[in-house]
């Protein structure tokens, strides 16, 4: 007699990797993410990549292999395809998960794909078409809604969360601007240093937009350039 094997059966039998961009995704969504990832099977390889200012963000994700990146400029973004890619060629995987907001990693999913492994893109709704379409299928994560006052969600506890003294004064300076809810992210810098004393160091990122890709749940960048500007 043919023994029947369910289709549950077959998607926990599955191997799946996900590799996550911490320098671009807030740790508010480490939940989600999993949840969307293990729809396609059992994620066996879950790994977190960022530099300092993400890192401390994600190292207490639960479920997470965080991997701390240092030194060159785009080092989480080349740390991770190389790593992705020594995994594909080393099989034993079934599908990739990648979580990014980052176009960039649009050529790693087409890689992908054209050695035959399916690849689940997540990220949230200011994805660029380019990268959704580039990933055999894409989940929309939903950021944690931040309020117009002081405090923001909280994910874990689904309550409102005081937001720290940084982004409070960052929120102010954005606001007092005057440019329809956004600023240059140079100008923001510079006004919180001379005006609020923050640097960089109190901070511990090598730059402001490192420091705001950390959250964005509160903040939305354009693309990198010189005139990119923060809302």
């Amino acid at each position: 007699m043919e023994e029947r094997v369910s289709e549950a059966s077959v998607i926990r039998a599955r191997r799946v990797a996900l590799f996550v961009d911490g320098d671009n995704l807030s740790p508010t969504l480490a939940g989600p993410i999993l949840n969307a990832a293990g729809r396609l099977g059992r994620v066996d390889l879950r790994r977190v990549y960022a530099a300092e200012a993400g890192f401390r963000a994600w190292e207490d994700a639960a479920g997470y292999r965080p991997i701390q990146v240092g030194g060159a400029k785009n080092g989480t973004d080349l740390l991770l395809c190389i790593e992705a890619v020594e995994i594909a060629c080393k099989g034993g995987f079934d599908a990739f998960a990648l979580a990014s907001d980052d176009r960039d990693f649009s050529h790693l999913a087409h890689w992908l794909r054209e050695r035959g492994l399916p690849v689940l893109g997540l990220g949230s709704r200011k994805s660029s078409a380019l990268w959704r379409a580039a990933c055999t299928e894409f989940s929309v994560l939903e950021v944690p809604a931040a309020s117009c006052g002081p405090e923001v969600l909280n994910a874990s506890s689904g309550k409102a969360a005081p937001l720290s003294e940084i982004d409070s004064k960052i929120r102010n300076v954005i606001r007092d601007a005057g440019e329809g809810g956004s600023i240059g992210i140079g100008r923001l810098g510079q006004q919180m240093g001379t005006v609020h004393k923050v640097t960089l160091e109190r901070l511990r990122a090598s730059n402001w937009r490192g420091y705001l890709r950390t959250k964005p749940s509160l903040y939305e960048l354009d693309p990198k350039a010189v005139t990119a500007r923060v809302r």
